[in-house]
C-alpha cells in the first residue's frame, strides 16, 4: 500500500472516525440509534393513536414571549408581538385558569386579568397555554371556560391548549383549539440499565478504558444498587467498583 496514503492527515482523520463510530455502535448504541434505528427502537413501545388534529392557527411569526405570567410582563408585549405563552392552572371550584408556573409559589393572577390588561391596550396575541393540570376531571369544565374565553376577547384561531396528556385534547380540538402535546424527557440509556438486577445476582461487567475503548469483560456479584446509574461490585478476586448499569449484563 502506498505509504503516502496511509501518513496523509485526511485519510488517517477518516479511519479515525471509523474506528470511534464502530467502537461507539459496539459498546453503547449511541450515534448507531439515528444510523441503525430498527435495532434501536426495537424496544419501545410508543403509545399509539394520538388525537389527530388539523386545526388553522392564525399566526404572523416567531417572536413570542415566554411565560408571561404577570400583568407587569404582559404590559411588555405589543404590536410587535406575535404571540405569548402562559403557564396555567385550572380551578375547578373558582372556575377559572390561574396563571403561573412553580406550585410551590402559586399566583393570583389570573388568565382574565392578564388579557384585560392586554385588550385595554387594543393588543390581541395569539395566546399558547401550557395547560400545567388538565385531567379528565376537569377537561369539560376548562374547555367551557375557554370557550367563554375565546369569544370574550376574539381570539378564534389564535389558542394553543398544550398538555402532557394528548388523550386528553380530543374534546379541545373538537372546539377548535390547536392543540399541542409535549413528550416527557427520555434517556435512552435507561432501555439498556437492566432495572431487575438485585444485591446478590451474578453478572458480566463490560469494562472499558477513558474515551470509552473496549478493554475486556469480567464475573462479578453485585453488592449494592445506586440511585444513579451505577451500580456496586464485587469481582472474584475481591475487587470492588462501580460500573454504570449499561456495563453490567445480568447473567442467566
Amino acid at each position: 500500500m502506498n505509504k503516502g496514503f496511509l501518513t496523509n492527515k485526511y485519510t488517517l482523520s477518516v479511519f479515525i472516525l471509523l474506528a470511534i463510530l464502530a467502537t461507539d455502535i459496539y459498546l453503547h448504541k449511541g450515534m448507531s440509534r439515528v444510523i441503525l434505528p430498527d435495532g434501536f427502537t426495537k424496544k419501545r413501545s410508543p403509545q399509539q393513536d394520538f388525537p389527530k388534529c388539523s386545526q388553522v392557527l392564525q399566526i404572523k411569526g416567531k417572536k413570542w414571549m415566554k411565560a408571561v405570567n404577570t400583568v407587569a410582563l404582559s404590559k411588555l408585549v405589543d404590536s410587535s408581538t406575535n404571540g405569548i405563552e402562559l403557564d396555567v392552572y385550572f380551578d375547578t371550584t373558582r372556575n377559572e385558569f390561574f396563571v403561573y408556573h412553580d406550585t410551590a409559589v402559586i399566583n393570583t393572577v389570573t388568565i382574565d386579568d392578564i388579557f384585560s390588561s392586554l385588550h385595554a391596550r387594543q393588543v390581541t396575541p395569539p395566546v399558547w397555554l401550557d395547560f400545567k393540570n388538565l385531567t379528565a376531571y376537569n377537561k369539560e369544565k376548562s374547555l367551557q371556560f375557554l370557550l367563554s374565553f375565546r369569544r370574550r376577547f376574539q381570539l378564534a384561531n389564535k389558542i394553543i391548549v398544550e398538555s402532557p396528556h394528548p388523550e386528553l385534547l380530543q374534546s379541545f380540538c373538537d372546539s377548535n383549539f390547536y392543540t399541542s402535546y409535549y413528550v416527557p424527557f427520555f434517556n435512552h440509556t435507561h432501555l439498556l440499565m437492566n432495572t431487575d438486577i438485585k444485591p446478590g445476582d451474578r453478572v458480566e461487567v463490560t469494562r472499558t478504558k477513558r474515551g470509552g475503548f473496549f478493554n475486556g469483560r469480567y464475573l462479578a456479584t453485585v453488592i449494592q444498587l445506586s440511585p444513579q446509574a451505577r451500580v456496586r461490585v464485587r469481582d472474584d478476586e475481591g475487587q470492588d467498583s462501580s460500573p454504570r448499569r449499561t456495563q453490567v449484563k445480568k447473567l442467566n
